[in-house]
């Protein structure tokens, strides 16, 4: 998803927990696109250079500086989000919000495997690269992120189990269960039981 936006040469800005949500069928939805920037030189400008927007808690540093950002900001809100997925605990947190921009300029984030010894450490490597403050050290696009977190994937299962009704909330049916060219959505193909 976060890659398809991109090459839209859009940025989502204010990526967060809050504005990714997981369907039923396991399909992850990013919400909220109302400060996204248009990195198009034609496209029309909502907020000026310089202006602040977002959520504090998955800003990158080149937001909180107020300076032109790409792509990289929303790949550094991911690695927030992986983060917060992997430990419970936000990158960066504390009392008073007026302080969290300093933590994320100055701070390093602390690695995973501090937090949660059993995480394997070439994905520490991609969370803490994702949380880079320099944002060219941060990997190159969302399609690199996604190969290089695929090798975690879970195996494909027996598709004659792809038409099963669920009731609870399966992140992994896309990968377990993959849609084919002419598949239909969940919710239509119930509607027809």
């Amino acid at each position: 998803m976060l890659g398809s936006v991109h090459v839209r040469e859009v940025v989502h800005r204010d990526l967060k927990g809050s504005n990714v949500i997981i369907r039923t069928d396991g399909v992850v939805k990013v919400l909220d696109f109302g400060v996204a920037a248009f990195l198009s030189p034609d496209a029309a400008k909502l907020t000026a250079t310089g202006d602040r927007v977002g959520s504090l808690e998955c800003m990158a540093p080149e937001q909180i500086k107020g300076k032109q950002v790409d792509h990289r900001a929303d790949l550094y809100a991911l690695g927030c989000l992986l983060h917060k997925m992997l430990t419970g605990e936000p990158v960066f947190a504390h009392d008073s919000d007026l302080m969290l921009p300093g933590l994320i300029l100055d701070q390093p984030p602390t690695p995973l495997r501090e937090l949660r010894p059993d995480t394997p450490s070439d994905l520490e490597t991609l969370v803490l690269q994702l949380l880079a403050k320099d944002p060219g050290s941060r990997p190159d696009h969302a399609g690199e992120v996604w190969q290089r977190l695929a090798h975690w994937l879970p195996e494909r299962s027996d598709p004659s189990t792809a038409l099963t009704p669920w009731v609870e909330v399966d992140p992994l049916r896309p990968f377990t269960h993959p849609m084919g060219p002419d598949a239909r959505p969940v919710r239509a193909w119930a509607e027809t039981r």
